[in-house]
């Protein structure tokens, strides 16, 4: 009967691990998806005792404290924050971090309250609120500054905005924001502001998925481990802004395809195992008749 068990689980576990790898598979051209892989641990064991009767007889053949499995199970999933690779766009609003460091954005839950999440997902647009124009997300989430406000693109013509190495977002106003300059003269670059980019100290532990490419803390994260404004710190630079260019996603798909087929076997295995034990019992119970 313990048999049973022990292939179900084993079944069911695998089933997390292909369900999880067909995930990355499907995000394999989504911009700045990290791979997800199932973590597992076994069950409790269980020690057989005998009996002291049982002990005492002679030419006993069963392993005193014989210690047996009850399967294993999948308890969570962890995150791969590997620099996917780093594609060109002729957006001027697409942008990439090389090296360490996450965008961050204000975003919404479903009971609709605010948090600040985080993504490496750079692919952005032009938000309209009202009057008001901003940069936000590919899923209209306001990307935010230095300050943690919203980067207002208001009176700024989009294709003459420049970002620099360090998140520095620079235009030329349109005519509703003055633009033009005197005759002879070249109409001056203003700045829009600067993109915020927050280093997180162990990523793969601190950050939880928020689902849409987003990231936000773990509820138990070390206050010393979220850095803001950490392009440059300490005059040491850890990450570049990288102008019209996407973060790829880090899926690897030969890898992705191997640990499928590990799985696939595992699954199978597992299903005999269960398909052998039911068998057995079939067969000790026409015994017993």
């Amino acid at each position: 009967m313990r048999a049973l068990y022990t292939s179900a689980h084993g079944m069911n576990a695998q089933q997390s691990r292909l369900d999880t790898i067909g995930h990355n598979l499907a995000n394999l051209n989504t911009t700045g998806y990290k791979t997800e892989d199932v973590q597992f641990k076994d069950m409790l064991y269980m020690t057989m005792l005998q009996k002291d009767e049982v002990k005492a007889l002679d030419k006993r053949q069963t392993t005193e404290n014989l210690r047996l499995g009850a399967g294993v199970l999948a308890v969570g999933t962890a995150l791969s924050f590997v620099q996917g690779s780093l594609q060109s766009t002729q957006s001027p609003l697409d942008v990439a971090i090389e090296g360490d460091g996450f965008f961050k954005v204000r975003a919404y839950d479903q009971n609709g309250q605010q948090f600040e999440a985080y993504t490496r997902d750079g692919s952005f647009k032009v938000g309209q609120v009202g009057t008001e124009q901003y940069l936000v997300t590919a899923d209209g989430n306001p990307v935010l500054d230095t300050t943690g406000n919203p980067i207002n693109l208001t009176g700024f013509e989009t294709d003459s905005l420049t970002i620099d190495e360090n998140g520095m977002i620079t235009g030329l106003p349109n005519a509703a924001g003055g633009g033009g300059a005197a005759p002879g003269q070249a109409t001056p670059r203003l700045e829009v502001g600067q993109l915020e980019v927050t280093r997180v100290v162990h990523p793969e532990s601190n950050l939880v998925g928020a689902g849409e490419n987003l990231f936000r803390l773990h509820a138990q994260v070390n206050a010393l481990d979220v850095q803001a404004n950490a392009v440059i710190v300490n005059g040491e630079r850890h990450s570049r802004v990288q102008q019209r260019a996407v973060e790829m996603s880090n899926v690897d798909m030969s890898t992705q395809m191997t640990e499928m087929i590990v799985a696939q076997r595992a699954y199978s295995m597992n299903a005999r195992a269960l398909t052998t034990t039911d068998q057995m019992m079939g067969i000790a119970n026409s015994l017993r008749s």
